[in-house]
């Protein structure tokens, strides 16, 4: 039976990161022009956007970004220090220090 259910959509895992990396900045785009105003529902009489969970998927894509690198060669100035990223969690977040994205955040930041 050929069916296009049957067959893997993705031969690598990267080419899966990069499908959910551009969802992600999809939805955050839909989720940025969503006014509250549009719906019933929503205790903001200002018609606001939806932010905090546009917020919570900007850090995803900063961690799974951060992740890409992690236990590479790569330096990145943190604290006036070349580091690498070493481990889990939030060292992830020191691509925000990078090219990529221009940072001079502290390791407590």
């Amino acid at each position: 039976m050929n069916n296009i259910f049957n067959k893997p959509r993705h031969t690598h895992p990267k080419t899966m990161v990069l499908e959910a990396l551009e969802e992600y900045l999809f939805s955050i785009g839909e989720m940025l022009k969503y006014r509250k105003r549009d719906r019933n529902i929503w205790r903001d009489p200002n018609g606001g956007t939806l932010g905090y969970p546009s917020a919570i998927l900007l850090f995803v894509i900063v961690d799974t970004i951060g992740s890409y690198f992690r236990g590479t060669q790569k330096l990145i100035q943190v604290d006036g220090k070349p580091r690498k990223i070493s481990s889990q969690g939030y060292q992830h977040f020191f691509i925000l220090n990078s090219e990529y994205f221009g940072l001079d955040l502290t390791e407590k930041d």
